[in-house]
């Protein structure tokens, strides 16, 4: 039970095989041979993996295969059930509840270094532990090529979602690379469309905060890509994923700010109780495009040749004002 959509099935190599015939699917129910996923194709090693569709029951039979023919008796049929697609917001990847070094439930470390992302209790951001990704036999510089993979989120296109995480680097001073991605699966061939992007931190605890616009409902998986270039590595602490609800324009404003776009520009207009705010203008995958203060009634805010969605996030005396516009 609750096994990954990209679970690898994998059979003890029978003797004197050279090929196995697979078939799988939902269909038979246990009883008659499966089809409707994978008929009789065969496969040279003792494993396959495709992707699959959560909270459902698959089942598998194996024939072993030679020159001789095939195991026309091996008719033993196999079952497993997928885990379900989270749905439940906010979902907080919890890393206290992790026995070190293991990772959160239904997480998979995907690297092609000397490291690979572990649970660890060397730094926090909150708590006593937070995901590490550095190699274990010693703090030493190399390039990274790390993926940390999360469980599949059900995500409808007409909500927005608000992904976060705090990050740092592995030794003070280090400058670090990482980003992050989403895509319909959790194969890295498929985790391509860019959320977060720091290619250059090497202080203190960073907050990641982006927008994920889904164009269709259906699943998603989110993809922390560790990728320094002769670096020693990087913590990842406290990851959040919320789903904001229905996607509107100007939203959360009240009734004497106004904000719209002109030209080459936002413009933010405001009563005088706003001016001296601070305000700051990001872009769908976490860039900033403009910081500053409100300092009149009407202030422009210059994006130039920038379109798409932005959000603009406006403090004063410790209240939060947050909108959305078209350029």
């Amino acid at each position: 039970t609750n096994a990954f959509l990209n679970h690898t099935v994998t059979w003890k190599p029978a003797l004197f095989a050279s090929s196995y015939d697979v078939y799988c699917g939902t269909d038979g129910n246990g009883t008659t041979t499966p089809t409707n996923l994978i008929n009789g194709d065969t496969y040279i090693h003792n494993n396959f993996s495709t992707m699959l569709e959560p909270n459902t029951t698959y089942y598998v039979q194996i024939k072993p295969r030679n020159s001789v023919g095939v195991a026309e008796n091996c008719d033993q049929i196999w079952s497993f059930t997928t885990m379900d697609a989270i749905s439940t917001f906010p979902y907080i990847a919890d890393i206290e509840s992790v026995s070190i070094p293991d990772l959160p439930e239904f997480w998979q470390d995907n690297s092609f270094s000397e490291a690979n992302w572990i649970s660890s209790d060397l730094a926090s951001h909150s708590g006593n532990n937070a995901m590490a990704c550095y190699n274990t036999t010693g703090f030493v510089k190399m390039d990274y090529d790390n993926w940390f993979i999360s469980p599949p989120f059900s995500v409808s296109a007409a909500n927005e979602y608000n992904i976060r995480y705090f990050y740092r680097p592995l030794i003070g001073g280090s400058s670090e690379s990482m980003s992050l991605y989403w895509g319909n699966t959790p194969y890295i061939e498929d985790l391509t469309n860019l959320l977060y992007e720091d290619a250059n931190f090497n202080g203190d605890w960073e907050e990641a905060s982006s927008m994920l616009f889904p164009e269709e409902d259906g699943i998603i998986f989110l993809g922390i890509h560790m990728n320094s270039v002769l670096g020693y590595g990087g913590f990842v602490d406290d990851v959040t994923f919320d789903d904001w609800g229905t996607v509107s324009v100007n939203n959360n404003l009240d009734e004497n700010i106004r904000l719209y776009s002109q030209s080459n520009s936002l413009i933010i207009e405001t009563s005088e109780h706003m001016i001296g705010a601070d305000v700051r203008v990001t872009n769908t995958i976490g860039q900033t495009i403009y910081s500053g203060k409100i300092g009149s009634n009407k202030t422009q805010i210059p994006i130039y040749s920038q379109t798409g969605l932005f959000i603009v996030t406006m403090i004063k005396d410790g209240n939060i004002i947050s909108a959305k516009v078209i350029h």
